[in-house]
Formats: C-alpha cells, sequence, structure tokens
C-alpha cells in the first residue's frame, strides 16, 4: 500500500514539475509593485475605481529631461529619443503636439464659445467692476511694441479676452515654456528639453521593464555618443519599479542560497554523511517546485516579495526530514519503517498545526499574503508526503559513531528545563525575559506608513529630486474627488473648489492643480461670465474701445443664451485637449466622477479643509489611505493570531488531553508575547507585517512543542537535536529577511529571528512536569495573547469610557470645575471646522455637536470624512472614543474644558474657576483668562450676528501650553 501511495505522489510531482518546466519555457511573469501585497480599500467602490484609474495613470507617467551646453544639439538628442521611444511601440509621446497646430486647432475649438470664456482674473475684474482694466491691457497688447493682434480677431474680441483665456489655462511644470514645438527651459547655461510619454503596458510587470529599459539605453547610450557632454534624467513608477525588482529578485536569490548553504552545512556537520543532505535536499526541493507550480496554476503569476516569502520554507520543510534522519542517533535504530513510525505523529501534527498557520493568511485581504499562504502550505504538505512516503524506501542510513556527545549536549539543554535542580536559574531567565519584556513594551510604538514599506533606489531618488527642482514641480498622487448627479453640477462644484485653491497655492500649501472646470468652465459659469461681459464691459466700454482700436465693424453684443462648451467637446478622442480625458471617468450609476489632479501638495490638512462644506468633493490620498488600512489590519492580524491557536488547539486536546493540549502552546504564546516587546527595546517598530510574522512564530514554535510532546525516554535527547538543527534552519531561512532592504520583509524578518530563537529556547517547558491546566487556569494565558497586540496607543480601537475628574488642569496652576452639561443653559446644534495648532502641526477636524440638558455630544470627522472622535458627555462622566492618528494629549476633559471657557455663560465660567482664582475678562468679542494678572487664555470672536458665540468665527490661543484654534462654527437650529 505504502509503495502504490509513493508512486502517486512521484506522478504528481512529475506533473508538478511538467507544468513548472511550461510555465519557464513560455516565460514567467513577476509583479514587483508593493500595493498589489495590499487590502482592497474598503470604502465606496466607486472611489475605490478612480482610485485605481488615477494611480493606474500616474504609475504609467515617464519623464525624461534632456540637457546640452547647446540648444541644437539638446533639441536634435530629444527629436531622436523620441523616434526611438515611439518606433519601440511601448511608449506614447505625449509632448510631441505642442506645436502651432495643435495651438489653431485649441483655437478652432473655443473659438465659437470665447465670449463664456473668462480667465478668472478678469471674472474678478469685472466682479468688481474695474472693466477699465481690461479694456486698456488689450490697447497695450495691440500697440505696445511687439503686438499681435490681427483685424479679424480684434472685430471677435476687442478687449482680447481669449488670448488671456489662454494664457490662464494651468500649466503644471511651471519653469518650462514653449520653444518651438518642445517644452524646454534654461538653467545655468544648459537647455533642457522635456519628454513626456505614457506606457503603454503593465509598469510593474517584469518583462515590460526589460523591454523598456533596454530600449531606453539603447536609446541613450547612442545619442551621449552622437553629442558629448548630452545629461539625460528620468522619471517614472517603471524605473523605480525595475529597480526595487532586481533588489528583490537579487535578494531572493541570496537569501535562498546562503539559506541552502547553511542547511547543507548544518546536515554535513550534525550527520557527517551524504545520504541525509541527499534525502534533505530532496525533501526541500520536491516542496519548493510543487508550492511553485501550484501558485503559478492557481494565481498565473507571482510577486515577487511572496516568491521572497517563499523561499524562506526551507527552513520549516526541512523540519520534518530532520526529524526522521535524527533517528539514526538512538540506541535502536530499527527498520526505515519503524523510524518512521516512532516521527510520525509529531511530525502530522506539526504540519497540520503549521499549515493551519499559513492559511490563516487567507483570511487577511492583502493578494500577496494569500499567495504566501498557499505557496507555503502546499509546499510544507508536499515536504511531510515526501518524507513519509519516499524517505522510508530511500534510506539507507547506518547509526553514526559520533552521535555520543552531541546527545549529551542536547540532553543537557533539556535537562536544564526538567531537573529540579536548575529550578532557581529558570525562574531567574524567566523574570529576566518579563522585565526585558516590561520594557520593550514601554517603548512599543507602530509605524504603518505604506511609504516607509518599500525600498527606493537612492540613485533614481536624487534624480528625481533633480528633475523637480528643474521643471519647478514635485512628485504626488494625491487629488480631489469630485462626485455628482451629472457633468453640470459636478462643473460647478470644481469652480467652488478651485476658488478655495487659488490661495493655497499663493500660499505655497500647493505648487499646483490641473482641473476640468479650468478648460470648460460650466454652463452656468459661461452663462455668467456673457452676462457680465455684456454688463460691466461691453455696453459701457465697447464704443470707446473699438474708437480705438479703429473699428470699421461694431463688434456684436455677448449672447447671454449662446452655445456653450461642453465636456464632451473638449475630451473627444483626437482632439487637441484628448488627455483631459483623465480627468473625467465613466459615468456609472447615472453620476459624474471628476478628478482634480494636485501637484506639489505639502499641506494635506489644509488642502482636505479646502473642500469642507462643497457636497460630493473630499481628497484623496491614496498612500495615506493605504497606511490606515495597514494600521486597521495590524490590530486584525492579532485576531487571526488569536484564531490561528483556536484551530490548533483541538487537534492538540484531542491528542493530549484539555490540560496538557493547552500547556503544549504555553511556549509558543510566550515567544508571540515577548517577540514584539525585545524587538522594541531596540528601537523598532511594530508593523501589519511584524503582526503576521507571530502568527508563523505561533505555528513554527507549537511544532517544536509537539516534537518534544511526541518524545520519551532514550530517544529525548534525539528529539532535542532535531529541534535544535530545525530552529537553526529556521532561523537561516526567516532570520536572513531581516538583511532584507524592503523594510516589511526586514521587519517580518527581524520579528521572526526573535520568535523562533524564543520559541526554541522554551520549547522544552512543553514536557515540564505540571498538574493539568483547567480553563481557569488556561484563559489568561490566550486574554494577554490577544490583548498584545491591541494595547498600542495608537490603535483604532476605542478607548474604554472614563468618568471625567471634577477639576481640569488646562494650564500650570489654573484649573476649571467642570460645570454639568445642562448649565449651558440653551439646546444647540452646530458644525465646525476646527483647526488645531501645536508643536508646528496643524490637526484639522470637522466638528458636531448636540447638546441639551441631558447631554452634550461632539462627533469629528477628519478631512477625509471618517470618524475620528466621539464624546459624549452626561451627568455620569465622559465616554470617549478616538482613531490611531488623533493624537495622546487631546484628553476628553481638555477639549471640553476649553468648550466650557468658550461657550458657557460668563456666570458659570467664572465659578468654574473660582476654585484656582482664575479671573474671566470681557470684551465686546473677546474673552481673556488671568491668572496672577497674567494672561494664560484669550479667544477672539467674529460671530454672525451680534451676542451668538455659536456661529462665526474663533481664533482661541492657549499661552501656557501653547496651541491654537482656528474655529468657524455654523449653528443649525437658529
Amino acid at each position: 500500500m505504502m509503495r502504490v501511495a509513493a508512486f502517486l505522489w512521484l506522478a504528481v510531482v512529475i506533473l508538478a514539475g511538467g507544468f513548472l518546466l511550461l510555465r519557464i519555457h513560455d516565460g514567467l511573469n513577476f509583479r514587483t509593485d508593493l500595493l498589489a501585497l495590499l487590502p482592497q480599500e474598503e470604502q465606496n467602490p466607486a472611489i475605490q475605481r478612480v482610485n485605481d484609474t488615477v494611480v493606474r495613470a500616474l504609475s504609467q507617467r515617464v519623464m525624461i529631461l534632456v540637457g546640452h551646453k547647446d540648444r541644437t544639439q539638446a533639441r536634435a538628442a530629444a527629436a531622436e529619443i523620441i523616434n526611438r521611444l515611439s518606433a519601440s511601440g511601448m511608449i506614447e509621446i505625449t509632448t510631441s503636439g505642442f506645436d502651432k497646430d495643435r495651438l489653431q486647432q485649441m483655437g478652432k475649438l473655443y473659438y465659437p464659445y470665447r465670449q463664456g470664456l473668462l480667465a478668472d482674473a478678469d471674472r474678478s475684474r469685472l466682479e468688481e467692476g474695474r472693466g477699465q482694466e481690461i479694456a486698456t491691457r488689450a490697447l497695450s497688447q495691440v500697440y505696445g511694441v511687439v503686438g499681435f493682434a490681427d483685424a479679424k480677431l480684434l472685430r471677435s474680441d476687442p478687449f482680447l479676452l481669449m488670448p488671456s483665456f489662454f494664457t490662464s489655462l494651468p500649466f503644471p511644470l511651471s519653469r518650462l515654456s514653449l520653444d518651438d514645438g518642445m517644452l524646454s527651459l534654461q538653467n545655468n547655461g544648459t537647455t533642457w528639453v522635456l519628454i513626456a510619454a505614457r506606457l503603454k503596458d503593465e509598469p510593474f510587470a517584469l518583462n515590460v521593464q526589460k523591454q523598456l529599459s533596454d530600449v531606453f539605453d539603447r536609446a541613450i547610450s547612442s545619442q551621449r555618443i552622437a553629442h558629448l557632454g548630452l545629461e539625460v534624467l528620468h522619471l517614472g513608477a517603471v524605473f523605480f519599479a525595475k529597480a526595487g525588482a532586481e533588489e528583490a529578485m537579487n535578494e531572493t536569490s541570496l537569501i535562498g542560497i546562503a539559506s541552502t548553504l547553511g542547511t547543507i552545512l548544518l546536515v554535513l556537520v550534525m550527520f557527517r554523511a551524504i545520504r541525509p543532505l541527499i534525502l534533505s535536499l530532496l525533501v526541500i526541493g520536491v516542496g519548493i517546485m510543487t508550492a511553485l507550480s501550484a501558485s503559478l496554476w492557481i494565481f498565473g503569476d507571482l510577486h515577487v516579495g511572496a516568491l521572497l516569502f517563499g523561499v524562506s520554507l526551507i527552513g520549516v520543510a526541512v523540519d520534518y526530514s530532520l526529524q526522521y534522519c535524527s533517528e539514526i542517533f538512538t540506541p535502536q535504530l530499527g527498520t526505515p519503517h519503524q523510524r518512521l513510525k516512532r516521527v510520525l505523529m509529531g511530525i502530522t501534527l506539526g504540519t497540520a498545526t503549521t499549515v493551519i498557520g499559513y492559511l490563516t493568511l487567507l483570511l487577511a485581504p492583502f493578494p500577496g499574503l494569500h499567495q504566501i499562504a498557499v505557496f507555503s502550505a502546499v509546499g510544507l504538505l508536499a515536504a511531510w508526503l515526501t518524507v513519509v512516503l519516499w524517505l522510508p524506501f530511500l534510506d539507507k542510513m547506518a547509526t553514526p559513531r559520533h552521535g555520543q556527545p552531541i546527545l549529551i549536549m542536547a540532553g543537557t539543554f533539556l535537562a536544564f528545563w526538567e531537573a529540579p535542580r536548575h529550578r532557581r536559574l529558570r525562574l531567574s531567565l524567566l523574570c529576566m525575559l518579563a522585565i526585558s519584556g516590561l520594557v520593550g513594551v514601554s517603548r512599543f510604538h507602530t509605524d504603518d506608513d505604506v511609504r516607509r514599506m518599500q525600498s527606493l533606489s537612492a540613485g533614481l531618488i536624487v534624480e528625481q529630486e533633480h528633475m523637480q527642482k528643474l521643471i519647478g514641480s514635485t512628485s504626488g498622487n494625491q487629488f480631489f474627488l469630485i462626485q455628482a448627479p451629472n457633468d453640470e453640477i459636478a462643473l460647478q462644484r470644481e469652480e467652488a473648489l478651485v476658488e478655495r485653491l487659488h490661495p493655497l497655492v499663493a500660499s505655497g500649501a500647493l505648487g499646483g492643480f490641473q482641473a476640468l472646470s479650468q478648460y470648460v468652465p460650466s454652463a452656468t459659469r459661461q452663462m455668467e461670465n456673457r452676462a457680465l461681459l455684456q454688463k460691466n464691459l461691453y455696453k459701457p466700454l465697447l464704443a470707446q474701445q473699438a474708437v480705438q482700436l479703429n473699428l470699421t465693424e461694431k463688434p456684436e453684443l455677448p449672447d447671454v443664451r449662446g452655445p456653450v462648451l461642453t465636456l464632451a467637446d473638449v475630451t473627444k478622442s483626437g482632439g487637441p485637449l484628448a488627455f483631459l480625458s483623465m480627468l473625467r471617468l465613466d459615468d456609472t450609476n447615472s453620476e459624474a466622477t471628476h478628478v482634480v489632479m494636485l501637484d506639489g501638495a505639502t499641506h494635506l490638512d489644509v488642502l482636505a479643509a479646502a473642500a469642507y462644506g462643497l457636497p460630493g468633493v473630499r481628497l484623496v490620498d491614496p498612500a495615506g489611505d493605504f497606511s490606515i488600512l495597514l494600521g486597521k489590519y495590524r490590530n486584525r492580524a492579532i485576531m487571526l493570531l488569536a484564531l490561528s491557536a483556536m484551530l490548533m488547539a483541538p487537534l492538540l486536546i484531542w491528542r493530549y488531553g484539555f490540560g496538557r493540549g493547552l500547556w503544549i502552546m504555553v511556549p509558543p504564546s510566550l515567544a508571540v508575547v515577548f517577540a514584539p516587546a525585545l524587538r522594541s527595546l531596540a528601537g523598532g517598530t511594530f508593523t501589519f507585517f511584524d503582526a503576521m510574522a507571530l502568527v508563523l512564530i505561533l505555528s513554527i514554535g507549537v511544532d517544536y512543542s509537539v516534537f518534544l510532546a511526541e518524545t520519551s525516554g532514550n530517544r529525548k535527547p534525539v528529539t532535542m537535536l532535531a529541534v535544535a538543527m530545525a530552529a537553526c534552519t529556521a532561523l537561516m531561512s526567516f532570520g536572513l529577511l531581516a538583511l532584507s532592504q524592503v523594510l516589511a520583509v526586514h521587519n517580518f524578518g527581524m520579528t521572526m529571528l526573535i520568535g523562533i530563537l524564543l520559541a526554541f529556547l522554551l520549547s522544552p517547558m512543553a514536557r515540564m512536569k505540571s498538574k493539568p491546566l483547567s480553563l481557569k487556569n488556561i484563559l489568561p494565558l490566550f486574554l494577554v495573547l490577544i490583548l498584545c497586540g491591541c494595547a498600542d496607543p495608537n490603535s483604532d480601537n476605542t478607548i474604554p469610557s472614563e468618568k471625567s475628574s471634577a477639576v481640569v488642569g488646562i494650564a500650570p496652576d489654573l484649573t476649571v470645575t467642570m460645570p454639568q452639561p445642562n448649565e449651558l443653559g440653551r439646546s444647540v446644534e452646530v458644525t465646525q471646522l476646527v483647526a488645531a495648532h501645536y508643536d508646528n502641526q496643524t490637526f484639522v477636524f470637522e466638528g458636531h455637536i448636540s447638546a441639551n440638558k441631558d447631554r452634550f455630544l461632539m462627533v469629528g470627522l477628519d478631512p477625509l470624512g471618517r470618524k475620528v472622535i466621539t464624546i459624549n458627555w452626561t451627568k455620569s462622566g465622559i465616554t470617549y472614543d478616538a482613531a490611531p492618528e488623533v493624537p495622546r494629549q487631546l484628553r476628553p476633559e481638555n477639549i471640553l474644558a476649553d468648550m466650557v471657557l468658550l461657550y458657557w455663560p460668563e456666570a458659570i465660567v467664572r465659578h468654574a474657576l473660582a476654585a484656582s482664582s482664575g479671573k474671566l475678562v470681557t470684551g465686546l468679542n473677546s474673552r481673556v483668562i488671568m491668572l496672577n494678572d497674567k494672561e494664560i487664555l484669550h479667544a477672539d470672536y467674529q460671530p454672525d450676528s451680534p451676542g451668538d458665540l455659536w456661529s462665526g468665527r474663533l481664533h482661541y490661543r492657549n499661552l501656557a501650553r501653547v496651541y491654537e484654534l482656528d474655529v468657524q462654527s455654523m449653528e443649525l437650529n437658529q
């Protein structure tokens, strides 16, 4: 029966190998973008669709700067590079059409609708009644040194509003200008020519990266030879992806080679024979080949990160062959099948528990982790089947002569945990571990920023910064999303947003932006423009302007009801402005979705606040959203850890009974608890990938405990030796990941390194004599295990309810005796926009306040519309929930104390300050809190109506604790 099963398994392995060879022949495709490892956004499907579309468009952009001291040579080299890239078929050049033909096409497109198109500056002049400035500007352009307007243009546009509109169109690359059809700039005597292009294929596919790199390198090399002194800078996600992929593949190769060589060396040193090595390599080879074949069959392609993690499977797959081969050290050698029988239950339970741990990763919504889970689970099952079905038939090993000294060392380590004479030493070791863990917990902090999870080429970063400095642009993938029932309303909302963005550009909070409404005003705006022209420009000034320009034919007045320019006219395929189509997504569910692209966004909080009060408008920061998701799933990973333990426990209870089965999980559970704490001692941060490492530490640690629990008598040193070798191979595999330059992989490797070492050192505890554990004894252990990950001070879990104290300190020596909510004396429903400034940072949120005689409720939303703070204040106390990004110093008592000082009746405020001798000084629209004749707090109000502090603006300064608040309030129930 065993022979039949062995041949069947051989047939399966041959099929897997054949499929893998076929895929290799056709060409393997590996993905390289980090975001492919991350979860899909838990938001509105429309928002996810927009994110995917915009991020894809951004990732396909390619920018090249060609520079030379000689302008002619720079232009010639750029033209040849454009030809080479275009001929490859991989690149679509987007800067080749900036010539007279395109400008003429734009003129023809806009001309019929010219009377409804106004530059923002001209519209402001007309609204303010400064039409004469426009007339004077037109005359200066006509009669200036370089007059450009002909008679035909002046007859149709006597105030030259159309050229003014053209020059106001957004040009995000602010330092570039059009030079004879090419976007160029001069810098320190060098002429730089920009080549902007779009990659037609997937930038994160290895084959695309290689093909483009070959084409690009050949084009640049030939031009550097033809034009000595030529400089070329390039920028694009495809170049960063290629550099990252090469780094990841190199790391995969090095880690795989190092792990394999380390395993070979370990087996040779321990067994001093070639057959155990051959058997171990056979198990590893079959496991990895089968895992790779199954993964490619299921997923079609693999991520290089999954491959990098999967290579570490070597350190686990070899455990089962080492358990089997180590049986040759036992005094009763027996036949190969007898040796298999002695270890079969141990390696079977070990395989089952480890596979459970890996398959738990399937519950995380991370595509990359799904690949890792399948790769590892299939590989481990294949390794187990190879040991069980093949090794007894291939085993010709004999008892080694050198085994006794090795077994004595293993037995000595085991005796440390079992012998009564070492009890105090064991307790001392555990106390030291506990103290170190507590110190580590005090330094524990998380980092979920996805931008730090990947390794970027230092050379490319320098080149990117140089390019951005030259062209006056900074990279970024933030954008505003506008959703509306139709395009007309979407354009109107855009126009309202644009009015708020212009001051931010002037202040430096934003480098620039590009919106459809800048090229195509809404129909309402176009009709308003015609009315403005007719009323404030044409009627009062046209006659005078016609005389000044010597126009024999009087121009027609603007037709308020004339045709309007539409988005369909501008974004149609093949048109001069077809590139704007990326700012308008296809309608879905009868809605219009527009995008406003941002350039050089430096203050996201301020930008997000610009959308306040605009329906259907929100700021989207894909990297920031992914970071928030990582934090959320980091905490959920702890739940996966608990679930993994719950799934393992029934197997162990079935085998060992309730008490002993749970006791066997104590050593790996302690390793899971202390690994992140000890890593924090060295300043390490805790990320989602650390949390996922804990799941595997539990699985591998249970393996070690099970192996030792299954041994007895004179086999104990042999099993301990096998566990030690297994730990060494795991440390060589997973521990080497700590050397990775990719932070996500590094964190995973460091936590695995510490966790596996702890799991090995504590594994003999599984054999310690102890009374069976009751549910009462063991439940706290698993509660600690679960709460370990939830004790993060930045957790997005809610903070438990806490009673407010009667007295709240708002400054040194100044306290407020908190009144009751009903002492406000009225009911209010208020919406506020709050900007809190402290430590050179700004925290912006939207507050919604509902107050009555029984309760004061405040809900805070961040600029992206997510709930970040909830404060519920009643007579019984305060309950407070907070999201991870809320500063810990933002305590509910202090928030409410500020509210009392700012908005409660003056008599209540004076009573609240009386206990600390604080003094309230009021003015017409101000409140000042004094202490010992020193100003501590200062509030200035700009109420919408006299005496109503709840509607209008407020500027509040806490001079003692150095923070300020800018508040804009609107009462809803007036």
